[in-house]
């Protein structure tokens, strides 16, 4: 969710930077795709894989997101169109809004928070809203990769029951193609 960290690459005559991230705990896998094209916007794909109380979750999430950068803050502000398959009957898909910021306190570590919420309006099957949330502190260790711990809290609501996909620490790594 966090922008990556990625290099300049060369793609049909146009600049690119490809980046793939891996977040990790105990009750949760992802994986994330991301390109960048230029400085004003970035496409993600992601695949989640949650256990969080014995109830098991997957999330796909395709995005678009605009993005900028002013000195050390980065932000993005966008969407993701995502589909929740849960353990039993359900299942949702929706539409996502929101963003996230990264402020680079040194030249290697930096700190970052975002947001993607969708409310009923956008959504379909079983949930009514939905959102993910996270805040990361992450540090570069090589030209091309970084590590980063996180704090994450992804749930949907349906009707009166939230139900929690996952919420937690994590650790993960990113790195440049």
């Amino acid at each position: 969710m966090i922008p990556l960290m990625a290099r300049r690459g060369r793609y049909l005559g146009c600049w690119a930077h490809y980046s793939m991230e891996f977040q990790l705990s105990s009750d949760m896998v992802e994986a994330t795709y991301q390109a960048d094209f230029g400085k004003s916007y970035n496409t993600r794909a992601n695949w989640l894989h949650a256990d969080q109380d014995n109830i098991k979750t997957d999330v796909v999430g395709l995005g678009l997101f605009a993005s900028g950068q002013s000195g050390r803050i980065t932000s993005n502000l966008g969407g993701r169109a995502y589909w929740i398959e849960g353990e039993g009957s359900n299942s949702g898909h929706g539409v996502g809004l929101g963003g996230s910021v990264s402020f680079s306190i040194a030249p290697k570590f930096s700190i970052g928070a975002g947001l993607i919420y969708s409310p009923d309006i956008i959504n379909g099957g079983d949930f009514d809203t939905y959102y993910d949330a996270e805040v990361r502190a992450s540090f570069q260790v090589m030209n091309h990769a970084a590590l980063f711990v996180a704090y994450r809290d992804s749930e949907a609501e349906v009707g009166d029951f939230d139900y929690e996909i996952y919420k937690g620490g994590a650790i993960g790594f990113n790195f440049s193609l």
